[in-house]
């Protein structure tokens, strides 16, 4: 009843879908269906134990008074987990993103004066892109503009209350960030992480400040937060798996909701974000591997749409068994345990093993970082010659059984050198 209420909510969603007939609405009904499912039996059992394990320290620290906020998309996930256990908590929502900090701090620099000596050692060690002028431009007075908006006191500088930020990790960068930028002379652990996972960073202000809850390392037994190219063994299925950059794609990649990240915030305190149903899909995917009823921008903010449903709807469903005195963390591990082996098969290849339905999902939208540079390059060239849709299908094959990282940039070398197809 609840999945078909969903999906009838998407569906019938303000200017997403335009239907030229009941057939057309019952076709992509059937693939957010299948999506739906997909999720329900593998991503939303392994997101609402990670979140469950939280809820003592966020229980904790709202009775202390602590100010509890999301952050990003991906702590709008956390956020509607806890409040299905906790649905009285009231929890603020940050709608930022790594670039909105990074062109704050860019702006406190070059136009405040403002120095960052301990953040620029912690940052230094991550590759952080040097932001354009114009996004520099006014950008921490917008993104002060937008958190006095919400709630957060930035204009305390030694707030009484706790500020505890919920979100999947990894390295503590916003929490770090807003530390330093709004209360650089307060305690040491008034803002802290609450995280899915956690590696942290060398040269951390506060490395005590943030706590993960699939896995916690320090600074020394993950490298100073580095994410792991090569897929790491994981004995317990407890989730280290995701210390993978692969596998972090797969989780960001199926549960980031409708609207794209936050390109920047605007002078009223708003972020500036798009649909999905606007946007193409990422040209670092292989077409070959696309599932067709799956590869519509309408669809695909369809999907992602109904992967944040079958999350929220499981959190509700699993609370309620909570309550009647079920124990959350032992009826959610066979769903945790599945989400974890079918992403270790999605890295290793070993796609017939994987629930179909994730699959046909990982797929269409999910990139394997390794490809993903010369996936772009591929789909540039192939832009660029006009090759029509049936010869772009097979350069996509042939480019596809090539083993060789040397011939694949062969390859496109020679497609980017031919001339335009007529």
């Amino acid at each position: 009843m609840e999945r078909e209420a969903s999906l009838r909510s998407i569906l019938d969603t303000e200017g997403l879908f335009r239907f030229a007939s009941e057939t057309d609405r019952e076709a992509v009904a059937s693939a957010l269906r299948d999506a739906y499912d997909a999720a329900w039996e593998t991503i939303a059992p392994f997101y609402v134990r990670a979140v469950h394990r939280m809820l003592g320290d966020i229980r904790a620290a709202a009775a202390n008074g602590a100010t509890l906020a999301s952050v990003g998309r991906d702590g709008e996930n956390c956020r509607m987990i806890v409040l299905a256990f906790e649905p009285g908590l009231d929890i603020i929502e940050i709608p930022i993103n790594r670039s909105v900090v990074r062109s704050a701090l860019a702006d406190l620099k070059r136009h405040h004066g403002r120095t960052f000596p301990e953040l620029d050692a912690m940052l230094g060690t991550m590759a952080w892109k040097a932001p354009s002028d114009e996004e520099i431009a006014d950008a921490a007075r917008n993104l002060t503009t937008l958190l006095r908006r919400r709630g957060l006191p930035v204009d305390e500088p030694e707030p009484r209350q706790d500020v505890i930020l919920l979100d999947n990790g990894m390295r503590g960068t916003a929490r770090a960030a807003l530390k330093q930028m709004y209360w650089p002379t307060a305690r040491g652990t008034l803002v802290r992480g609450l995280y899915l996972f956690r590696t942290a960073a060398y040269f951390d202000p506060h490395p005590h400040a943030d706590r993960g809850y699939l896995f916690d390392l320090d600074a020394a037994g993950s490298d100073g937060g580095k994410n792991l190219l090569v897929l790491p063994d994981d004995p317990d299925l407890e989730g280290l798996t995701f210390r993978a950059n692969d596998a972090l794609v797969v989780i960001e990649v199926l549960t980031s909701g409708p609207k794209l990240t936050p390109d920047r915030i605007d002078a009223q305190g708003h972020p500036v974000q798009g649909w999905f149903r606007d946007h193409p899909l990422t040209k670092g995917v292989n077409p070959v591997h696309r599932s067709a009823r799956y590869t519509d921008p309408r669809v695909q903010e369809g999907v992602l749409r109904a992967v944040r449903e079958a999350i929220g709807n499981h959190a509700r469903s699993v609370a309620l068994r909570e309550r009647r005195g079920a124990d959350v963390q032992e009826l959610l591990r066979p769903g945790h345990e599945r989400m974890v082996r079918n992403t270790r098969d999605w890295i290793a290849g070993n796609l017939d093993a994987m629930h179909p339905g994730l699959r046909e999902l990982v797929s269409t939208y999910c990139w394997r970082t390794a490809r993903w540079g010369m996936n772009v390059k591929l789909a540039d060239a192939v832009e660029a010659a006009g090759l029509s849709a049936e010869t772009a299908r097979t350069v996509w094959t042939e480019f596809d059984e090539l083993r060789d990282d040397t011939a694949r940039e062969a390859f496109i070398e020679r497609l980017a050198g031919s001339p335009r197809e007529s």
